[in-house]
């Protein structure tokens, strides 16, 4: 806002609770907006340890992949940035990839983030300036990209396409354990990965 730039379209800001808990509180966005999902974008969420951000997963949305790394590129002068198809279901992402939309997570290279995550050792005194700083660089700046593209960067798959993209990601009988998959039997035939 201060540079004076406006996207063509808005950019939300959520912070999510709960995640530690089952995604609870990005589930509940996703229900509470459910009227809205057509016309959102995805989202985008940094939520992996303290490290610089290393990849972009597009939650499963194998049809972005080509769009976004020329993007992805542009960013070299800070850093490389990969680019993936891959749903990353254990952070915010997850609801939203559920909702057929992109659920981008920024993948970080956080290799000794192991020995503190969920302790008293994580705390904001051990994230890195420089790198804090960074990561929130790549995030305005890849939010920006997503918001003021001439054409839209995304619409939401049908429940068919979105059920056999999670059910190749996640096994989705622990999705129904906890009644979080919407969609009865569509997926059921998929194997994840980790089948």
């Amino acid at each position: 806002m201060r540079a004076g730039i406006k996207p063509r379209r808005t950019i939300r800001f959520v912070l999510f609770t709960g995640e530690e808990q089952g995604l609870d509180g990005s589930f509940a966005y996703v229900k509470q907006h459910q009227s809205e999902l057509a016309n959102h974008l995805g989202d985008l969420v940094l939520d992996e340890g303290q490290g610089p951000v290393s990849e972009f997963q597009m939650g499963g949305r194998d049809d972005l992949v080509a769009t976004f790394q020329p993007f992805s590129k542009s960013l070299a002068n800070i850093r490389e940035i990969k680019v993936n198809e891959k749903v990353e279901s254990g952070t915010d992402t997850l609801p939203f990839s559920m909702a057929g939309l992109p659920g981008i997570n920024m993948n970080q290279d956080s290799p000794d983030y192991k020995y503190t995550h969920h302790s008293a050792g994580d705390a904001l005194e051990a994230v890195k300036p420089d790198v804090l700083t960074q990561n929130a660089t790549l995030m305005a700046l890849t939010a920006f990209w997503i918001a003021d593209r001439p054409d839209r960067f995304a619409i939401p798959w049908s429940p068919e396409r979105t059920a056999k993209n999670v059910a190749r990601a996640r096994p989705i009988w622990i999705l129904k354990a906890f009644n979080l998959w919407p969609y009865g039997n569509l997926g059921s035939g998929e194997k994840s990965k980790e089948e």
